[in-house]
């Protein structure tokens, strides 16, 4: 079970997972279960306990914050409409970035003992807590985040 009060070693932690047998035990049946089942909802209780961690660890912060930079600067067009890059990355994109907020999600879903079925969905927050993170600016909290969440998921 994961230490989320010290989050230390996190990506390691998670890399060393990947590849145990339990976990690719879990990776055909998570995508057989998704294939067959509705998606769910995600608890409430688990955006709060990830957005409680990105904004209480600062280099978390700063991957998201950087990443989340980049798309309302890139991804979308003077419209405001969501832009494809279906052409591939710009080499302007902060590939570190993305990935520290990308696999955070899944190490905070699999080392927390979440279902595995909750990795895609759980995936989908790493966009909009970017951006929540830029728009909001330091001053972000929990609470500023999850409302937002819970608001934008309310209406799409």
């Amino acid at each position: 079970m994961a230490d989320f009060h010290n989050i230390t070693g996190w990506m390691e932690e998670l890399q060393a997972y990947r590849v145990t047998d339990e976990h690719k035990a879990l990776v055909p049946k998570d995508a057989i279960e998704r294939a067959k089942n509705p998606p769910m909802k995600i608890p409430v209780a688990w955006v709060v306990e990830l957005v409680h961690l990105i904004v209480r660890h600062q280099e978390l912060r700063e991957a998201y914050t950087e990443f989340g930079r980049w798309i309302l600067a890139n991804h979308y067009d003077e419209d405001g409409n969501r832009v494809s890059l279906d052409d591939g990355l710009p080499e302007d994109f902060p590939n570190a970035a993305s990935e520290v907020a990308r696999w955070f999600v899944h190490w905070f879903v699999y080392i927390g003992k979440k279902p595995g079925r909750f990795v895609h969905r759980m995936s989908g927050l790493v966009v909009p807590v970017s951006e929540i993170l830029v728009r909001h600016g330091e001053t972000t909290t929990v609470a500023d985040v999850v409302s937002e969440i819970i608001r934008l998921k309310a209406t799409s």
